[in-house]
């Protein structure tokens, strides 16, 4: 009797209904660009153990990695879609994007040189390229010593001396000339932190308000000094 119970309790887990595939995937990009990495993740694996190739999941799952700075397993997961995809942009991206933050130019600059070369079009390989190649060529560079002029080093002198340096002078920006970057994204932002049914993703939404903003005061700062030169 126990052969024949255990028969039926597969013959029912076969019987039962199973989410189509492009669901979990289109649940974890939601999640993924809520940041919410966690429960993205849970959804690309749900997919890979039914399909350990899938593509979209393999990038999504690398992409969540790179966010929680598992620059590894991320590389792990991008090589394995091009091992069955090899002409996928987004993992030679994320493959070249992982080389490159851990310090590895060289690498980077070859995964991105040859999917490039492939795919001249492609904006991501045609920037990613060139930024490698910056780096690689600031690197090489050979130091130069610091040049201090007449006003450099008088006010050294006075921060030395306790005396009042010439930054403490530096008027702060117009407020009437606030930069009005990120203005509609902090309202959006706003207004979801004001709707009690997504109370869930109040933390999430802070987080990204209080990243906008601290951007949008940078440019406030910036914007008048680029616009001198000019």
């Amino acid at each position: 009797m126990d052969f024949e119970d255990e028969d039926e309790e597969e013959q029912e887990k076969e019987k039962a209904p199973k989410f189509p595939i492009s669901m979990s995937i289109t649940e974890g990009m939601g999640y993924l660009k809520l940041r919410l990495f966690d429960k993205a993740m849970q959804c690309f694996n749900t997919v890979l153990e039914r399909e350990p190739t899938n593509e979209k999941s393999l990038i999504g799952r690398a992409k969540c990695y790179m966010n929680q700075g598992l620059y590894f397993e991320a590389k792990e997961d991008a090589e394995s879609v091009l091992k069955v995809h090899p002409k996928s942009p987004m993992a030679k991206v994320i493959k070249a994007e992982i080389e490159y933050f851990l310090g590895d130019f060289e690498r980077s600059f070859l995964t991105y040189a040859q999917a490039y070369n492939a795919r001249p079009n492609y904006d991501a390989f045609r920037l990613g390229f060139q930024v490698c190649q910056n780096s690689i060529e600031n690197a090489l560079k050979p130091r130069e010593g610091l040049h201090l002029d007449e006003d450099d080093i008088e006010g050294i002198e006075k921060l030395l001396g306790g005396g009042p340096s010439k930054d403490a002078n530096i008027k702060k920006p117009d407020s009437s000339k606030k930069c009005n970057v990120y203005e509609d994204d902090i309202k959006y932002l706003n207004d979801r932190l004001s709707d009690k049914l997504m109370e869930f993703l109040h933390p999430q939404f802070k987080d990204l308000k209080e990243f906008l903003e601290g951007r949008q005061e940078f440019w406030n700062y910036e914007k008048p000094r680029v616009t001198k030169r000019r």
